[in-house]
């Protein structure tokens, strides 16, 4: 059952969505230059941990291939901070992984998982997942899909109820550079 102030903040999330939505159609994306994706990725990753603190979860990050990237630098937060924040919200014990690959990078979880019909909606703006975690609006999968179109990556998810998700970003136009053995 919804309350009054719940309502509010639900249309709030749904003006917001759909203002930023409609500033971001058809507009040139300012590109503030070409940076590191793997930095990036290991501060969403240690932000994240925060959320599983209290939780018997075993986290893993590990960076095979460092990368650059020419996006906004919010956008590349965004993908990565989303999956990364599903992943401890949807997991209440076992592991979470977050593998960085050539031209990949992978969030892995041993969490919830979700059935076909789940993943057929995940992308939809304001869907929310059936299992009671409350935390999130429903914007953040369906921002996650509008930037990795808009930007030329694939987003695949793979996920079985009880046994967890994968997330798979493939950045077919990243640049690699390969890590130092030192």
């Amino acid at each position: 059952e919804t309350t009054p102030s719940t309502e509010f903040e639900d249309e709030d999330a749904r003006i917001d969505a759909a203002s930023f939505f409609t500033r971001a159609a058809g507009q040139t994306v300012e590109v503030d230059g070409r940076w590191n994706g793997t930095t990036l990725i290991a501060d969403e990753a240690e932000k994240a941990q925060l959320l599983i603190r209290d939780k018997p979860i075993k986290w893993v990050t590990r960076i095979d291939h460092d990368f650059q990237v020419s996006v906004p630098y919010y956008v590349f937060s965004i993908v990565i901070g989303n999956l990364v924040r599903n992943a401890c919200h949807y997991t209440d014990h076992g592991s979470i992984e977050v593998l960085v690959g050539k031209n990949r990078i992978q969030v892995i979880d041993t969490g919830i998982g979700m059935n076909e019909e789940q993943l057929g909606k995940v992308f939809e703006l304001f869907y929310r997942g059936e299992s009671g975690n409350q935390s999130g609006k429903g914007i953040g999968m369906s921002l996650v899909k509008r930037f990795c179109d808009r930007f030329g990556w694939t987003i695949t998810l793979d996920s079985e109820p009880g046994k967890g998700t994968v997330a798979t970003v493939s950045l077919p136009e990243a640049s690699i550079i390969e890590r130092s053995s030192s």
